[in-house]
């Protein structure tokens, strides 16, 4: 199944979302990678660490549950 496409206005609003959630979890150097023109899979693309295996997962959980 595929998934609708978002618009410029409608990934940027995403990105900031998910770095939000993100931060709510005390991500550390949250990078976000602009892709657009470049991958056909992805607008952007973010990357970001935990101090632990359990701070990593609840940063995943946060995003996956707000989005």
């Amino acid at each position: 199944m595929n998934k609708p496409q978002l618009d410029d206005n409608s990934s940027q609003s995403l990105l900031e979302e998910i770095i939000q959630l993100a931060f709510e979890k005390k991500a550390q150097n949250i990078i976000s990678l602009d892709l657009r023109g470049i991958s056909y899979l992805t607008d952007y693309f973010i990357i970001c660490h935990g101090k632990s295996d359990p701070q990593v997962k609840a940063i995943v959980d946060n995003i996956r549950k707000g989005t």
